[in-house]
């Protein structure tokens, strides 16, 4: 099938997808930090509506590129990395970004069977899914796409922003701790 609305299809599904695991990166983030319950239930609920309604455009995402036979791009692509014979490093990262994502949706489904430290360390991941996800839409993007671009950018952007205020109240909240220990003992 080769047919110029595919394209347009995958291209689009793509950025949408890309904005909505902004989003629900940005959710998973702001649950962590919540005290009240009432607001760590909203964002929690959010946080996986939003996952999951990501993924219909995902999966939109993927099958449009398959069924596009302008580039040959075959149903092992998706999954496996540097299968493509078409911008392979481009298409890898996103193969990439696709099996964490894969993953982590698998260990959320199954997180009432597998300890709580294995389920935290594939979440963890979910940084390097949006760090291949954002790279991946900047390779593929092109110059005369501005929007797909600067969404892209964009995206990139607010989550390095987000992944260092994480990562600094992480070290914040550990300092305090160890000051409060401290000062329990002395």
């Amino acid at each position: 099938m080769n047919s110029e609305w595919l394209w347009y299809v995958s291209r689009a599904s793509g950025i949408v997808t890309l904005l909505l695991f902004t989003v629900v990166l940005l959710l998973g983030i702001a649950g962590v930090g919540t005290k009240r319950a009432r607001m760590s239930a909203t964002v929690t609920v959010t946080h996986r509506g939003l996952a999951l309604a990501s993924l219909v455009f995902l999966a939109c995402h993927v099958l449009t590129a398959v069924l596009d036979t302008y580039v040959d791009v075959g149903w092992l692509v998706p999954f496996v990395p540097f299968a493509s014979g078409y911008e392979r490093f481009g298409v890898a990262l996103g193969t990439v970004a696709l099996d964490i994502g894969l993953t982590i949706i698998v260990t959320s489904l199954l997180r009432h069977r597998i300890p709580e430290h294995a389920w935290r360390l594939v979440h963890w991941s979910a940084y390097g899914m949006a760090l291949f996800a954002v790279t991946h839409s900047l390779i593929m993007s092109r110059s005369d796409q501005p929007v797909i671009t600067t969404a892209s950018i964009t995206c990139a952007v607010v989550l390095a922003v987000t992944g260092l205020l994480r990562i600094w109240h992480i070290r914040t909240t550990s300092r305090t701790r160890r000051i409060e220990l401290i000062q329990e003992w002395t």
